[in-house]
């Protein structure tokens, strides 16, 4: 896949070619970037100025990896790889207000639109009813799903080939090895030979860096890299982009812009290391971006992703001062263990800002997990801050006001280490979790409940995030203990509110409770014994038969 067509960059994978439309007859260029697309286009349009004939250059608007460029807007210039060869643009626009203006064009001007996968598909029919008109049309790399449109019509197709470097095959492929612009042809054996042999170089460069110089030893894996017999850190990376790519998919919004055939979704993730979370994103369709204080890690992941042809933009930065300066909006974002670590560095209230500031500069989906001062390596090492756990991280994002729905990923969840927070700007599409006895009118399950089977036996630590649909004022809970008695404890967000001694057989329980509609809160039951049933392996605690809540 390459992000570079002729002067412009991309992060998804077409067919590079071009489509000359002449009174109906349509031609169609295939090739690799930089065997001469763009600069074919500015030639003939160039000539056709020369002698006296109107051209018009159409650039889509409907796109941030174009738009983004300061050159392009009417009056810039499109370049190519060719040094000096370059064309003015007329018209930045959307596929609407395209349609609009060759309606407008008269017979016999020059249309030309380059980088047209950018275009929606419905441009095709108004390219077609322009060369009907008389006007001459020139598309530069159409989408697959304009070129299916064109198949209703009769045209021809030449291929623009390249050698390999190598100069015994023709090129199939492009990689980049010094910056994003001018690409390396290679053919499929040379190709394959030299991805291997960066990867090798990236994987022995990653190997000697600190801070497990000389061992098979890092922070996070490479996304779709062969890393066998390295030690990593964060194993459960797969894990936690599973996350991410659920929540995103669940956005209303974002699956809009993942469906539209020109938009893409864009992805932030503060605090990087290095790439994997921005790779895995980037390759499910979306703009991605990454940011990390550290060297390396941005080195990596960039080299990584010129070894793709990607084009994910890492910075090397300060993540606070990132955040805080930045006035790019993403449509997901996330942050994993970072937070914290700024706290230790610069204290809480700076820690504090850098979330709120990520939150303000989140479009719909927040992916956010934190350290705990609870844990070892955080212990006394943010002097000026309270406690910081679960409950610390759900009442940030709560107070926050930024989020419509939170959900909770609890450690243990398929692997991952920590406590993974989401929050959704606009109300999700549907919720993965179900299962509990509850009455959901009253209450909805956002987190898996751990300590939970299917048969209802619970084990002897149970948890789960809960939603209020109204004001809650009284909770009952119906269980059964079978053979010797236990204590039973009941918290909500970690407040006792219950204590019930020596439980056995049914028993049924109701307790007052103060919770707004829209509160998300943590329930909790612990037992302080388990029960052992022969053939069974889990740590059984009791069963439980309702959660009932009731409103004020």
């Amino acid at each position: 896949m390459a992000p570079i067509q002729d002067g412009y960059q991309r992060g998804f994978s077409i067919e590079y070619v071009f489509l000359v439309v002449y009174c109906m007859t349509i031609y169609v260029y295939t090739g690799l970037p930089a065997t001469g697309k763009t600069s074919t286009l500015i030639k003939t349009m160039r000539e056709r100025e020369n002698a006296g004939g109107k051209v018009e250059l159409f650039l889509s608007s409907e796109h941030e990896e174009l738009t983004r460029r300061p050159n392009v807007k009417p009056g810039g210039l499109m370049g190519c790889r060719v040094p000096g060869l370059n064309f003015r643009i007329d018209h930045v626009c959307s596929t609407k207000e395209a349609v609009k203006l060759l309606k407008d064009s008269a017979p016999g001007t020059l249309v030309v639109f380059d980088e047209a996968q950018y275009y929606k598909p419905g441009i095709v029919d108004a390219w077609c009813s322009a060369s009907a008109r008389g006007l001459d049309v020139l598309v530069g790399t159409p989408s697959a799903d304009q070129l299916r449109i064109l198949q209703k019509t009769e045209y021809q197709r030449e291929h623009m080939e390249v050698d390999c470097r190598c100069g015994k095959r023709s090129a199939t492929h492009v990689i980049y090895e010094n910056g994003m612009v001018y690409p390396v042809h290679l053919c499929e054996p040379c190709y394959e030979e030299s991805v291997n042999s960066a990867i090798s170089e990236l994987l022995r460069d990653v190997r000697e860096a600190s801070p497990f110089p000389g061992d098979l030893h890092t922070y996070q894996p490479f996304y779709k890299i062969e890393m066998e017999g390295w030690e990593l850190v964060r194993d459960d990376s797969p894990a936690r982009l599973e996350i991410i790519l659920h929540a995103a998919s669940r956005s209303g919004k974002v699956r809009k812009l993942l469906d539209d055939p020109v938009a893409q979704p864009s992805y932030m993730d503060l605090g990087c290391c290095s790439g994997f979370f921005a790779d895995g994103m980037a390759s499910h369709g979306y703009r991605s971006t990454g940011v990390d204080v550290d060297r390396n890690f941005i080195d990596w992941g960039n080299r990584l992703s010129m070894i793709k042809g990607q084009s994910i933009r890492y910075q090397q930065s300060d993540a606070h001062q990132f955040i805080t300066e930045t006035t790019d909006e993403y449509d997901v974002t996330s942050t994993f263990a970072t937070v914290q670590w700024i706290m230790t560095q610069k204290g809480y209230a700076t820690g504090i800002e850098c979330l709120r500031a990520l939150f303000q500069r989140t479009r719909h989906v927040a992916v956010v997990e934190m350290g705990y001062t609870t844990e070892d390596i955080y212990r006394d090492r943010i002097q000026d801050a309270p406690v910081i756990d679960k409950d610390w991280v759900l009442k940030m994002m709560q107070e926050s006001g930024e989020f419509a729905s939170i959900e909770v990923h609890p450690a243990g969840e398929n692997g991952i280490w920590r406590d993974v927070y989401v929050g959704f700007r606009e109300v999700p599409t549907s919720s993965p979790f179900c299962g509990l006895p509850f009455n959901d009118d009253m209450v909805f399950q956002v987190s898996t409940a751990m300590g939970y089977w299917e048969d209802s036996w619970l084990a002897t630590t149970f948890e789960v995030w809960l939603t209020a649909s109204r004001d809650l004022s009284r909770l009952t809970f119906e269980g059964w203990r079978p053979g010797q008695a236990a204590d039973v404890q009941i918290q909500l967000n970690g407040d006792t509110l219950a204590e019930m001694n020596r439980v056995s057989g049914l028993f049924n329980s109701e307790f007052p409770i103060s919770i707004a509609v829209g509160t998300t809160f943590r329930l909790s039951v612990g037992t302080s014994q388990a029960i052992r049933v022969e053939g069974d392996e889990r740590a059984l605690a009791l069963v439980l038969r309702t959660i009932k809540f009731s409103e004020r």
